[in-house]
């Protein structure tokens, strides 16, 4: 087992909830902190803002914020009307969220497609999830 799959063992893994999310023109959703939170952007454009911090999105994108940071998503200044956006949302809550990985890691990881091109299996993922959703 490589360190990070032994790390992610032992921040113990307690519940994950995953909900597909469709947008149609200008759009916002407040996400609420408490636990760690993953987005996908499946198809469209979306924008993340988290305190002062502020990500344009895109197809493929993955956003991940480890440290449950509250957060907005919403859709981009300027769209053009009736600009729609797919995205694969979820939450995780961990038994050991005072885990010492969690001190490290930046408050948000964000993965473009070409960051992530290496990795077959998120290509798979990211195909089967718009499939799905």
């Amino acid at each position: 087992m490589d360190l990070m799959s032994k790390a992610i063992d032992e921040m113990r893994l307690r519940h994950s909830t995953y909900q597909c999310e469709a947008f149609k023109g200008p759009w916002s959703m407040d996400y609420q902190s408490g636990a760690c939170g993953i987005h996908i952007v499946l198809d469209g454009r979306a924008l993340l803002r988290a305190g002062a911090a502020s990500f344009r999105l895109a197809a493929g994108d993955l956003v991940l914020l480890p440290l449950s940071s509250a957060h907005t998503m919403k859709s981009v200044e300027r769209a053009p009307r009736g600009e729609s956006s797919r995205m694969l949302s979820g939450l995780c809550d961990f038994d050991a969220p005072d885990h010492p990985l969690f001190s490290v890691l930046p408050p948000i990881i964000h993965a473009t497609p070409v960051q992530l091109q290496d990795n077959p299996r998120y290509g798979t993922y990211l195909e089967n999830s718009r499939k799905r959703c």
